[in-house]
């Protein structure tokens, strides 16, 4: 029985492999109403590689060739919600088993909001106890300082900065004796192209020291 098990290990031989590269993801990208969609931005992931997803005529994305393990997928699209999925992909002796998997996609319906502060920046002193006599102040380089506004009326160390402001900002606070340096902080955009707010802690160091 021992030698049986052996040769048994040979049975499956190499040689008699496909020489075709086998896709890994097979996917079907739909909108609310099941139509294909055929324009998006669909890319995937894993470890240190990153690819475009290829259109086959059939409709549907051919997400990487004998990639093996977990695929990171992202799904972007002007009119849909971006949607984001993980594959695992396994394998036989020869080639990956392609994965056949499906995305619906969602309508982009962006609310009319007013703009919100684009940064929460809470005051702290160096040992962490709030700090309730700062000013806190926002703005671009080499622009003209704008001040935060505190958020609520029973909070004295939490401000809100730059109310629908996107791109790269700075945001710092000073009090009496007390300096905080500066924090440069990068405000992405959603979807809809909103802001998305950012939080900080700003801990005010002793001017004497």
């Amino acid at each position: 029985m021992f030698l049986l098990l052996i040769f048994g290990c040979f049975d499956d031989d190499p040689a008699d492999c496909t020489t075709e590269a086998v896709i890994s993801v097979s996917l079907s990208v739909l909108d609310p109403d099941g139509v294909p969609v055929e324009d998006a931005a669909v890319t995937w992931t894993s470890g240190s590689s990153s690819e475009d997803c290829e259109l086959w005529p059939d409709g549907t994305y051919a997400c990487g060739f004998e990639v093996e393990g977990v695929l990171d997928i992202s799904i972007v699209h002007d009119d849909y919600f971006d949607q984001e999925l993980s594959v695992e992909v396994g394998s036989d002796t020869c080639h990956v088993i392609t994965e056949q998997v499906t995305a619906e996609l969602e309508d982009l319906v962006c609310p009319d909001l007013d703009p919100g502060p684009s940064v929460y920046a809470a005051t702290f002193y160096p040992d962490g106890t709030p700090h309730g006599d700062a000013e806190v102040w926002w703005g671009y380089p080499d622009s003209e300082p704008e001040p935060c506004e505190l958020v609520g009326d029973d909070i004295e160390n939490e401000f809100g900065c730059a109310n629908g402001v996107d791109g790269q900002i700075g945001v710092w606070a000073s009090s009496d004796g007390g300096y905080s340096e500066y924090a440069a902080v990068d405000i992405a955009v959603d979807e809809c192209g909103d802001p998305v707010a950012e939080y900080l802690d700003i801990v005010l160091l002793d001017l004497a020291e």
